[in-house]
């Protein structure tokens, strides 16, 4: 008996050590992540905002002194997007705030919405205007950030116009207006509006998207877990159209297959990056790779976890772990936040791994700092 409890004491303090690493860690489950223009990288993680180098320093933003030590927190009502002249914008419920950050890495931070706590969708001039549940931000070359905000019909808003496009995988099957998102453009000369089609209808999307981004045309790309498929949607027309996956073809046990769009099926598309030459790339979370769509195909460009069989998680999941070295043979653990920096490498929120992960431009993993893992 004695030998049990002492056991069971190990396995219990190391547990409690591993949680206590992990929360003391540097870097600690991150989510969102952006590159500015000097390929410095900012990442939201448990311990707030962190930032690495181009050169490799890791920097915890919230101990630099002079620093409001009330950094953002990353839950999922949480996102960031980055202008051209390097200000983060980060949201949280219905309100966005700014970070300008200094070469001493100093932070100011300014409300970027007025009416806080409101709860509201009201359109209008920035000072005036209301939000009720920021989803999703993402921002286009000319500076305009376009949010998704779930519709309710309790916040106030005109529903008299709303429109259930023909043209939804999802509303063919379920019209429910409480399970939808608007979307709400922030223009650069400081104007809300609700985006609306040619129709003045306004534009819906169902409520499984997991993220949104620009492309270069400034059509809106999102990806939607429970349809497992990458879509785009024209903001001038309202027309929707399919960029791979096969819209709610399985509930359940889904499968990872790569190739021509046509066929091509997805598991879980995540967060959303486009490189210089607009192909379309997404972490896929529970199949643990990174994934592209371009010129009509499919493909795994990062990831080689273990898919389990359906009988094992009916949801579909990769076997998690980490690995260095080349993409194809890399592993990764729950990938979230991707994006670019100015020489084509790949920047990765490794969640699980509490680590930031860079895929070289020649098709290297490497981690830039070190692992807590887990699992």
């Amino acid at each position: 008996m004695k030998k049990l409890l002492f056991v069971s004491t190990l396995i219990l303090t190391g547990f409690f050590i591993s949680q206590s690493q992990e929360k003391n860690a540097p870097v600690a489950e991150p989510v969102q992540l952006v590159v500015d223009s000097h390929d410095n990288v900012y990442f939201l993680h448990r311990n707030g905002l962190g930032k690495i180098t181009s050169d490799g320093k890791y920097i915890d933003l919230k101990n630099v002194k002079g620093n409001d030590r009330k950094t953002p927190y990353t839950s999922a009502e949480v996102n960031m997007v980055i202008d051209a002249e390097d200000n983060l914008y980060v949201s949280s419920g219905n309100t966005i705030t700014k970070y300008t950050i200094n070469d001493k890495n100093e932070i100011t931070r300014t409300p970027f919405l007025t009416e806080f706590y409101k709860y509201r969708q009201k359109d209008g001039p920035l000072k005036d205007a209301m939000f009720s549940s920021i989803k999703h931000m993402a921002n286009d070359k000319e500076g305009n950030i376009y949010i998704l905000e779930a519709y309710s019909k309790t916040q106030r808003m005109d529903t008299s116009n709303v429109n259930f496009l023909t043209d939804n995988f999802y509303l063919k099957k379920n019209k429910k207006p409480d399970q939808l998102t608007v979307i709400r453009k922030i223009s650069v000369d400081g104007m809300v509006s609700t985006l609306k089609n040619g129709q003045g209808k306004y534009i819906i999307l169902e409520d499984f998207v997991q993220d949104i981004i620009m492309d270069a045309d400034n059509n809106l790309v999102y990806t939607n877990s429970t349809a497992r498929t990458v879509e785009k949607i024209d903001l001038t027309t309202g027309k929707k159209s399919l960029l791979a996956g096969k819209p709610y073809k399985r509930a359940t046990c889904p499968t990872y297959v790569v190739g021509d769009t046509s066929k091509a099926e997805l598991f879980d598309p995540g967060m959303l990056a486009i490189n210089k030459n607009g192909d379309i790339f997404y972490a896929d979370v529970r199949a643990q790779r990174i994934t592209k769509i371009s010129k009509g195909k499919v493909s795994t460009v990062a990831g080689n976890g273990a898919i389990q069989p359906c009988h094992a998680n009916i949801q579909g999941l990769a076997q998690e772990g980490h690995k260095d070295g080349k993409a194809l043979t890399a592993l990764f653990a729950y990938p979230k936040g991707i994006a670019f920096d100015s020489k084509g490498n790949l920047f990765i929120a490794d969640e699980w791994n509490n680590c930031i992960r860079k895929l070289s431009s020649d098709g290297i993993v490497s981690s830039l700092n070190p692992v807590f893992k887990k699992y």
